[in-house]
């Protein structure tokens, strides 16, 4: 086995436990059903489809009878101002939502096993950059704390914070494509951040993060 070849399998390792731990730790989630703002989401969904989707994280647009609606139907509460106007440009999560909603109806496992894929792609993406930037060991455990921090708790969890997932991965991927440009010229690299940056803008604006490492 060549010297490259060594490398690459030890890493490929190194990974599988990180993204096993990472694992482990999020699988209390799958016993967790909806927990607040899922509850406002499934109604939305049951009512709009799709279009619904793509506004998902609108709460209020200001308008007085959907205000009213909602004060009537229960999600809002009964002193609710009939011009609130709450808005979140999403609808990139709002789309995995509505597949979870498409596929698993009201069963909620498969809908949290779906953030544990997106927390398992964003620990790989993070491995990934942590690679390019520290020593072999330093980024290894680099990598295992990030799996294993409990500040990822409420997106894994909380199935209407998945966003911050869904965000962060092609915000971080964005990262890791413009690292080889920015240092060797590879040129790829400065077609792929743009739209990467945009899909992580359009699932939330956690992806700002990403926004300021590249400033860095």
């Amino acid at each position: 086995m060549t010297e490259t070849a060594r490398r690459i399998f030890t890493e490929g390792v190194r990974l599988r436990w990180v993204l096993l731990a990472g694992t482990l730790v999020s699988l209390p989630a799958l016993r967790l059903g909806f927990v607040i703002d899922d509850y406002f989401h499934v109604w939305l969904l049951e009512r709009g489809g799709l279009p619904a989707a793509l506004e998902l994280f609108t709460f209020s647009d200001g308008d007085p009878i959907a205000n009213a609606l909602r004060r009537e139907e229960g999600p809002y509460p009964w002193w609710t101002l009939d011009d609130l106007r709450l808005r979140f440009l999403r609808p990139l999560s709002g789309i995995t939502h509505w597949l979870d909603h498409r596929v698993f109806g009201r069963t909620t496992w498969p809908m949290h096993l779906h953030s544990i894929a997106w927390h398992l792609g964003l620990v790989a993406v993070a491995a990934a950059v942590f690679r390019r930037l520290l020593p072999v060991g330093v980024a290894g455990l680099a990598a295992l704390l990030f799996a294993v921090d409990d500040a990822h708790a409420l997106p894994v969890m909380w199935l209407a914070n998945r966003n911050a997932l869904v965000a962060l991965v092609p915000g971080f991927a964005g990262l890791l494509a413009h690292l080889p440009w920015r240092e060797h010229g590879w040129t790829p690299g400065a077609w792929l951040v743009p739209p990467l940056l945009a899909l992580g803008l359009a699932a939330g604006e956690p992806a700002l993060g990403a926004f300021a490492y590249l400033g860095a």
